[in-house]
């Protein structure tokens, strides 16, 4: 009897086309799960209560909150990573050479996002970890309130100087005029994580396992069938992303395939860059809690030891998932 899982999933570019994977290659009753319900649900705010009072099973994605959750008694938990990067552009108005050159420029990101706090905004948060990384004081910036979710627009409005941009923004940014910096990409828990309860773990081990299994199908279908795959791009995904640039959907296709984790481990760098999101926004986390505190791999790893992920791939299994060269 197939298994019932109610699944929400938090971003869209990288994990629909995989959640598209995974049911074209009929993965979710290979792994003997009947999905019963699949949301977009936009926000941390919005999903997380939706585990904790049971709407749903699983939330692909939540990669910051649930820290300050399992702070406050909430017993979050994850099984699985699908990727450990993130790799954003900076697009600008004008070129540069480096970013030491924005200084003092205007810097459009999310409304609330501040120089010391993204206020839950993963990819607000992010940017302020490559200003960092780069030497850029984020407080020597003007925050300009994004007025679309292409932030790139306000900047070829003129609204502002400059804002990152990931794909397929990146292309669209670029067809439009605009210069594109590429950056080193920034070691993060990203795209479609295994986020579930404690006691889920513990009371429904067959739907823990059958979600890792699905999840690991829908990978091995992207990265082994690039003719599939990219028709499916073009019949389903761009529909429902609303890509009409051929550039940009080559662009997303070739991202989804180098970045994925065949093997689903999550990136040491990656947890603990994510880690220092969660202090940014609670500080007592730094001393309450281990970045490794939510992660529990076994299921993951008895199933890479059955051989199940050595199946899907003759053998041959891919290298950890990276992004793919600009």
């Amino acid at each position: 009897m197939a298994i019932p899982l109610n699944l929400v999933y938090r971003s869209r570019a990288v994990q629909y086309p995989l959640l598209t994977a995974i049911q074209t290659c009929d993965g979710w009753a290979r792994a003997g799960i009947e999905l019963k319900s699949l949301k977009f649900v936009s926000g941390a705010a919005n999903s997380d209560p939706m585990l904790i009072n049971g709407e749903c099973d699983f939330i692909f994605g939540s990669h910051i909150s649930p820290y300050i959750h399992r702070m406050n008694g909430h017993p979050f938990v994850y099984l699985g990573q699908t990727v450990n990067w993130t790799d954003d552009v900076i697009v600008s108005r004008e070129p540069i050479k480096s970013m030491k050159e924005l200084e003092g420029k205007r810097f459009v990101e999310r409304a609330g996002t501040t120089a010391d706090r993204h206020h839950g905004n993963h990819p607000g948060g992010n940017h302020l970890l490559y200003l960092r990384r780069e030497g850029l004081d984020p407080h020597k910036l003007s925050f300009v309130a994004a007025t679309s979710r292409e932030y790139w627009r306000d900047v070829a409005e003129g609204r502002g100087d400059f804002t990152f941009s990931g794909a397929p923004e990146d292309e669209d940014a670029r067809a439009a005029g605009l210069h594109i910096f590429p950056l080193a990409p920034l070691p993060m828990v990203n795209g479609s994580t295994m986020t579930t309860l404690w006691p889920l773990l513990q009371n429904r081990r067959d739907l823990c396992e059958g979600v890792i299994k699905a999840t690991l199908m829908g990978i091995h279908f992207i990265k082994t069938e690039p003719e599939k795959m990219w028709k499916l791009m073009q019949d389903d995904v761009a529909v429902e992303l609303n890509i009409t640039d051929e550039r940009s959907l080559k662009h997303l296709y070739n991202y989804c395939r180098s970045i994925l984790e065949p093997r689903m481990y999550p990136l040491a760098a990656a947890v603990e860059n994510a880690f220092e999101l969660a202090i940014m926004e609670e500080p007592s986390i730094a001393t309450k809690l281990n970045p490794m505190s939510l992660w529990d791999i076994h299921l993951l790893r008895e199933i890479e030891e059955s051989e199940f992920i050595d199946d899907l791939y003759g053998g041959n299994v891919p290298g950890p998932g990276a992004v793919p060269g600009r």
